[in-house]
């Protein structure tokens, strides 16, 4: 109602500048909203279908910490909440799903900061051994137990062995006055379930509330298996580059044309995967990375990306980065065998589309000039 109603406005033209720029921060926190619902329905249903496959990498357990709280600083600022985290400090690297992880961080911050309206949001880890005996891989198991408290409404007694319950929320005043689908914290349950730990609540009304959860995680031994970039980390450059987008929606063409302009590169758009070889063919422009869609009609993008590198071109001399809906961290290494260099989800978010083309054209002394 809102997003519609919104732009039917804006189509007018009929606004000040003002009243232009509170639309759009209205219409950008609708639109994140609208994705957290759709994003909660289509994971719960993954969830109980078995579907949602669970990563074992090597991450940073304070750095995705310390990501989750940068992520809610800014509405926290607004609401004028103090915002901090302690954060046992962790040797080397884990190993487990970090994605998970954030996923039922940024709930639970987002939670905590939506519930309360004065004082304080937190998150502490901590560490705690579960296992002394070593694998055969070298590895021992340890437990991370993470802790969200916040000084907001708290849930009243009556309701707390409902929180994790599907589509369960406090009181109907609640739903109206917060909103939400009442499936974050049934998903968080799952997940943390799936990662074969647990999690817990204590609440007082009107002084806030407890979330804790446990995961247990494997421990890298230094420098065993260090991740290629640690969460939080973003690298700025300054390099044009030529793009040439291989995308069949008209929409998305326009959307990924001004993503592209607005972070300083050129743009080439073409339609589908054949389209996308002609272009390269003709060499008339020097693409520095190229942005497959999977999906497309006349020819996908992982046929297209095939038949590329079959032409001649490598991955270092033409970096290819796919882009699909129905992306998850485990399908990548089948679209790096076909030849891509990597991939990510739609929507895509502007930061996430920078990064991997930095990461992507300014690698191993391989710099545009």
């Amino acid at each position: 109602h809102q997003v519609i109603g919104f732009i039917e406005l804006l189509v007018k033209n009929r606004l000040t500048s003002r009243e232009k720029e509170d639309i759009l921060h209205t219409l950008q926190s609708s639109t994140v909203s609208l994705m957290t619902i759709i994003n909660d329905v289509l994971d719960f249903t993954k969830l109980e279908a078995g579907k949602m496959q669970l990563e074992s990498i090597p991450f940073d357990p304070c750095a995705v910490c310390r990501g989750c709280l940068e992520t809610i600083a800014a509405v926290a600022e607004q609401k004028k909440l103090q915002i901090s985290g302690d954060c046992q400090e962790f040797p080397s690297l884990a190993i487990g799903d970090p994605n998970r992880i954030r996923q039922v961080l940024l709930n639970l911050l987002s939670n905590a900061v939506k519930f309360t309206h004065q004082g304080s949001v937190t998150l502490n880890m901590t560490r705690h051994t579960s296992i002394s005996n070593r694998d055969e891989d070298g590895d021992h198991n340890c437990v991370l137990r993470f802790t969200v408290r916040d000084t907001g409404i708290g849930i009243p007694s009556e309701s707390i062995q409902d929180v994790f319950n599907k589509f369960r929320q406090t009181s109907a005043s609640v739903a109206r006055q917060y909103g939400g689908t009442g499936l974050g914290l049934a998903i968080c349950k799952i997940l943390v379930q799936a990662m074969g730990g647990s999690i817990t609540v204590t609440s007082q009304l009107d002084k806030g509330s407890v979330f804790s959860f446990d995961i247990p995680v494997q421990v890298c031994e230094p420098n065993q298996r260090r991740p290629i970039v640690e969460d939080g980390e973003c690298s700025d450059s300054k390099v044009r580059l030529n793009v040439l987008v291989a995308e069949d929606n008209k929409v998305n063409q326009k959307l990924m044309k001004a993503m592209l302009k607005n972070i300083g590169h050129d743009v080439c758009i073409v339609e589908n995967g054949r389209e996308a070889v002609e272009e390269l063919d003709q060499n008339l422009i020097e693409y520095d990375v190229v942005l497959m869609d999977v999906q497309m009609p006349i020819m996908d993008g992982c046929e297209a990306t095939q038949l590329i590198r079959s032409k001649g071109w490598t991955k270092d001399a033409l970096p290819i980065i796919g882009l699909t809906a129905s992306f998850q961290k485990s399908q990548l290494p089948y679209y790096q065998e076909i030849g891509m260099n990597d991939c990510i989800g739609k929507p895509v978010r502007l930061k996430a589309l920078s990064e991997v083309i930095i990461a992507q054209t300014i690698r191993d002394g391989r710099e545009q000039q």
